[in-house]
């Protein structure tokens, strides 16, 4: 790199949260001969990107 040159560092992080029945501790009717439970140890994704632009 030249000593006139610039560097540009893009950083985004992201956060999404599943559905809530997917979360939700009790049973629940998902058709007409299935029952869904959900998972209360799912957690949120985090998403993290990092652009070097010259």
């Amino acid at each position: 790199m030249k000593s006139g040159e610039k560097l540009r560092l893009k950083y985004n992080r992201q956060s999404q949260f599943g559905n809530a029945s997917q979360l939700a501790n009790r049973l629940r009717l998902s058709s007409f001969n299935g029952l869904f439970s959900g998972n209360v140890n799912l957690e949120n994704e985090l998403t993290q990107r990092l652009a070097v632009l010259f």
